[in-house]
This record gives structure tokens, C-alpha cells and sequence, in this order.
């Protein structure tokens, strides 16, 4: 039969985008358990015209095999059970929202989303970010923090190497070591 031995690069795509079979590697597996890369094989992939799951088909030789990629404009999810995150794929928005600290482990939440991410609000009621919580978000290009920011903790947008803009709120009490460390571009602050 047909085996995928490694998944496409890009899994995630936005509404009348083409599939990309980069990264693809597709063997065949004999019965004596033996395998041979294949490279001459036919690939069918459902419209990526419309939000969901789409299936990609391998065919080769009588066999076939089934992926899926996902066709999205937006994804969300929580990163504690008081702060939630809404990704707009097609603006490249992500907004923070809920009561409370922005937890360092906010990063691997982003991390499959993160080359769509070009700007960042953090809403009211959000009182810190904690280490590394928005680091290498290397295409976030825009921050605007709510006036309940209090804390910027250390690495917290380090190498966002794509920021030129961030407005800090009136209130911020503290900005940690290397906050911002890497921020080749960042060319205005407001405050």
C-alpha cells in the first residue's frame, strides 16, 4: 500500500488558496515490510474554496491513501480558564481577552497559527504578560495593550523581528528585562 511518511509543510490554509504538497514524502510498503520512496504519484485534493476539513487523496499503482488539511478564516481557544484567544486569519488580528495574567505557555498556543499573526490587542481586564508569552511572533507587526496592562514581563515580545509599533498603557507599572529584546524594527512607541 501507500503510506505518508511525512505530512505536507502547510496544513492550514485560507479559503481559495492552493494545496501545496510541499514537504510530502510518500512511500510505498510491500508485503515483506520493505518501503521505496515515491515521488510519481496523483494527488486530489477536495476545493479549498470553502471552511473545513478538506480531503487530499494519494493515488499510485491501485493504492491510495487519505489526508486532511483544514481550510479556516479563524481560530480561537483558551489559554487559561479566564483568558481566551480569537486568531482572524484573514486580517491577521489576534485579540486577547478575559481577567487576569497571559500565561508564558500562550506562545505553543499560537505556535501552528503564528505566521498569520500581524496584530496584537489585548483587551481590558488582561493585567500582565508573563515570559515569552508573545515571543517570535516574527510577523507581528502591531500591539495595542488596554489601560489594565500593568506588567510587561521579560522576553515577552522578544524577537517579534516584524514590530514596528506598540502603544503601552498609561498605567504600566513595569516592563521586564529584554521585554521587546530582538525587535529590530520597532520604531514607535506610544504611551
Amino acid at each position: 500500500g501507500i503510506k505518508v511518511l511525512h505530512g505536507p509543510n502547510k496544513t492550514l490554509y485560507l479559503p481559495g488558496e492552493e494545496f501545496s504538497s510541499d514537504g510530502l514524502l510518500v512511500c510505498l510498503e510491500f508485503s515483506d515490510n520493505t518501503t521505496s520512496t515515491i515521488t510519481d504519484y496523483n494527488l486530489i485534493c477536495e476545493s479549498l474554496d470553502t471552511v473545513g476539513l478538506k480531503k487530499v487523496t494519494i493515488n499510485c499503482l491501485g493504492f491510495s491513501q487519505q489526508f486532511t488539511v483544514e481550510v479556516a478564516i479563524r481560530k480561537e481557544g483558551s489559554l487559561s480558564e479566564e483568558i481566551l484567544w480569537d486568531l482572524d486569519l484573514l486580517t491577521g488580528q489576534l485579540v486577547i481577552s478575559g481577567v487576569g495574567s497571559i500565561p508564558t505557555t500562550a506562545n505553543g498556543e499560537f505556535l501552528p497559527y503564528r505566521q498569520f499573526v500581524t496584530s496584537l490587542v489585548i483587551e481590558e481586564g488582561i493585567s500582565s504578560i508573563l515570559p515569552y508569552a508573545f515571543s517570535n511572533l516574527t510577523n507581528l507587526k502591531k500591539v495595542i495593550l488596554s489601560e489594565s496592562v500593568l506588567v510587561i514581563d521579560r522576553f515577552a515580545f522578544g524577537y517579534c523581528t516584524a514590530l514596528t509599533q506598540i502603544t503601552l498603557p498609561e498605567n504600566l507599572t513595569s516592563i521586564g528585562e529584554r521585554a521587546f529584546y530582538g525587535c529590530t524594527n520597532l520604531k514607535q512607541i506610544n504611551i
